[in-house]
C-alpha cells in the first residue's frame, strides 16, 4: 500500500470529514491538496497520530501561479517511519493568509517568516512575523509575479563595524 493512500485513509477514517480535495502520488513523493481552513486540524493529526507520525516540517515554499492564485507547500517527514508528504493549499492573492503551524513545528517560526517576506503570505498566530531576508524598510514581496522587476527601493545605510 502506498504511503499516500495510507495517509488518505487515516485522515478520512479518523478525522471523519472530506479534508482532501485532491491527491497525487509517485514513487518518491506524495501530495495532498487541502483547504486552508483544514490546515491546523490535518497538520495536528499528522503530527500526533502514531500511524502518521509526520513530526518534522522540512520546508514551506510557495508558488505564484499568476491570475491571483498562490500555492503554498508544506513538506513534512516522519523521522520514525521515513516517508514524506507534501500538503498543498491554494490561496487567492487578495486574501493571502494561513494559520501558523508554529505551535506544532518549531521550524515553522523561520519558514513562515520567509513565506511572509518573499510572498506576503500572512501566518496568523505567528509569534513574531517580521522580515527575514529583506531589510525592514523593503516595500513589497519580491517573489510575487505582481512585483515590478524594475522597482527601486530606498537605500539603507551600510553597516560599518566600529
Amino acid at each position: 500500500m502506498s504511503t499516500n493512500r495510507h495517509l488518505q485513509m487515516l485522515i478520512k477514517k479518523r478525522l471523519k470529514g472530506d479534508f482532501i480535495v485532491e491527491s497525487q502520488e509517485n514513487s518518491l513523493d506524495e501530495k495532498i491538496l487541502i483547504r486552508k481552513n483544514h490546515l491546523i486540524q490535518v497538520a495536528n493529526f499528522l503530527n500526533k497520530d502514531p500511524d502518521a507520525s509526520l513530526d518534522l516540517l522540512l520546508d514551506i515554499t510557495c508558488l505564484d501561479h499568476g491570475e491571483n492564485q498562490l500555492e503554498v507547500f508544506y513538506l513534512l517527514r516522519s523521522s520514525k517511519l521515513g516517508y514524506r508528504l507534501s500538503i498543498s493549499i491554494l490561496l487567492d492573492e487578495s486574501e493571502p493568509t494561513l494559520p501558523s503551524l508554529s505551535s506544532l513545528y518549531a521550524s515553522a517560526i523561520w519558514l513562515e517568516r520567509e513565506m511572509w517576506d518573499m510572498f506576503g503570505i500572512l501566518a496568523e498566530g505567528h509569534p513574531h512575523l517580521s522580515r527575514l531576508i529583506m531589510y525592514a524598510g523593503f516595500a513589497g514581496h519580491p517573489m510575487r509575479r505582481s512585483y515590478p522587476i524594475t522597482k527601486e527601493q530606498a537605500l539603507v545605510p551600510i553597516y560599518q563595524k566600529t
